[in-house]
């Protein structure tokens, strides 16, 4: 039997990030290899190296990124930059799909270039291709979006959109990393069958770099485990999920919110907590209640203003001390609604109380955690400063006061007064999420809603906000609402969840109840497109 030619060969790579002020390796004596038609698998924690060694693969570090040792092979040569630079054979996805679109271009000319330049298409042959790809990426209305550009696009149909781009000239590897974090489900698992048949199809190798073990389970031949910039564990996707041989490869494992089987309190983590659930009266008066909750939103034409409805006469209630998950695809609804309840934005029509008072504008009451701490965040102020702007209202505190109550926060969320003096690109994705979590929580809020704030993070990282999210629910006997594309995550937290649809409620109950008998076709579909990840 011929051996598979070798598309990627890494040898003990030793990689380092200088500057003035210090030095830090990145990368470990790292050696790999990836052979033509198989699938790779990347995994590991926040600042294990996963995207810093496929980087180091196609050319693409910084500067200040130092090799010290070892080499990379691709097609069994050391001299790649030049195929490299044809964008004939090696194409990447990135993660963040909205720094990596030029923002002054629409969607058509990003989409055809690499098909006329590097395929040597007809403007009419690319743009047929392109519609196609568009629509094998689920994109709906193609024609539509080729003429938008990408600030005028989803974050999420913008990596569907990066991800057409990558398989558009066909590549002999293809290096995707993260290329599925911010997408729903049924999303994801379109992506993942598109991907993972165009590779058997085109006899492509595929670098997969993901936090999710469930997409590399259903993704990838053989899986590499990174810590610290080493790899620690290697070998089939198979042996590694379900006989891990590593500590830390197990506590990844053990990480993972799971769908089926005994539900867990508090998910295996660095920290401990066992703080026990208050108990709910489900007769007591809604601390919520949303009736007819209708919202949309206006769009210029040539004809006049054009009214899309997002919210489509929304009902639900809600108890004191109750975690509401709340799941749908992306575009259903689910952030407009926390939007209009938090006073955001303003709705059409309906009725929302609170504590059977009408709730109007912004209520300090209700506060929210965003998805994206990053952008959330002041950049220019540092982390006490960002605490403390949601306390300048309160003109009773000074300074002194304000100052002890974001040093009170912090140790809330398990972060060391230090960080008082920190900014927020000093932080990692985790540590700016449990700032967001402090800032939300400054004002003693009873209501806070969660804007699918654990999306971007690692497995064990997301452990941890999990279990910090709902140990301060239970100890400050605060309610909350948790928005997530994650249907596993919301089993772990939920009491009660809803399923949302195009801006419609389909089905609402007790979140075991409904995972495990669903009523609602929908809700159905939902379940099967979630990874596996009983290894």
């Amino acid at each position: 039997m011929t051996s598979k030619p070798s598309i990627v060969d890494i040898e003990h790579l030793s990689l380092s990030y200088r500057s003035r002020q210090s030095s830090h390796s990145a990368l470990s004596a790292v050696s790999l290899n990836l052979k033509q038609g198989e699938a790779l698998g990347l995994v590991g924690e926040s600042g294990s190296g996963k995207s810093t060694l496929a980087h180091a693969i196609i050319n693409l570090l910084p500067p200040q990124a130092h090799i010290e040792s070892g080499k990379v092979r691709l097609f069994q040569q050391e001299g790649f930059k030049k195929r490299l630079f044809q964008g004939r054979d090696i194409a990447m996805i990135f993660q963040d799909p909205m720094s990596s679109l030029t923002p002054h271009l629409t969607i058509a000319a990003q989409m055809l270039e690499p098909m006329i330049h590097v395929k040597g298409m007809s403007l009419s042959q690319a743009t047929q291709r392109a519609l196609s790809l568009l629509g094998d990426v689920n994109i709906h209305q193609p024609e539509q979006v080729l003429k938008k550009y990408p600030h005028e696009l989803s974050g999420g149909m913008c990596q569907r959109i990066m991800i057409a781009i990558a398989l558009s000239a066909e590549p002999l590897l293809l290096i995707a990393d993260e290329p599925t974090t911010a997408l729903d489900v049924t999303t994801q698992a379109t992506i993942l069958h598109i991907l993972k048949d165009l590779q058997l199809k085109h006899n492509m190798a595929l670098l997969f770099v993901s936090h999710d073990l469930g997409v590399i389970h259903q993704v990838c031949d053989r899986v590499c485990v990174m810590h610290k910039g080493q790899i620690v564990e290697q070998g089939s996707t198979k042996d590694i999920l379900k006989n891990p041989k590593q500590p830390y490869t197990k506590s990844l494992i053990a990480s993972i919110p799971r769908l089926t089987g005994p539900k867990l309190d508090y998910l295996p983590s660095q920290e401990l907590f066992n703080t026990p659930p208050h108990s709910k009266n489900p007769d007591a008066a809604p601390l919520l209640s949303v009736e007819q909750l209708c919202v949309s939103y206006s769009t210029p034409s040539l004809f006049g203003a054009k009214k899309f409805k997002t919210l489509n006469e929304l009902s639900f209630n809600m108890v004191e001390g109750e975690i509401l998950g709340i799941v749908g695809e992306s575009g259903s609804g689910k952030s407009t609604l926390a939007k209009a309840l938090c006073g955001l934005i303003p709705t059409d029509s309906g009725k929302v109380t609170y504590r059977s008072a009408p709730l109007k504008g912004i209520h300090p009451d209700l506060q929210m955690v965003f998805q994206d701490p990053s952008s959330s965040l002041n950049p220019r102020m540092t982390i006490g400063g960002n605490i403390a702007e949601a306390l300048k209202y309160r003109q009773s505190l000074s300074s002194q006061d304000r100052r002890a109550r974001c040093n009170q926060l912090l140790e809330q969320v398990n972060l060391p007064p230090e960080f008082y003096h920190r900014y927020p690109h000093e932080l990692s994705g985790g540590q700016k999420q449990r700032v967001g979590i402090a800032r939300a929580l400054a004002d003693s809020p009873k209501l806070l809603i969660c804007d699918e704030p654990v999306s971007a993070l690692d497995v064990s990282i997301q452990a941890q906000v999990l279990n910090l999210l709902k140990h301060l629910q239970r100890s400050l006997n605060i309610s909350m609402i948790f928005i997530t594309h994650d249907i596993s995550v919301v089993r772990f937290i939920a009491d009660r969840l809803i399923v949302m649809t195009q801006g419609s409620i389909v089905e609402i109950g007790a979140t075991e109840q409904l995972l495990t008998n669903p009523q609602h076709d929908y809700t159905k579909s939902l379940l099967n497109s979630v990874p596996d990840i009983n290894f």
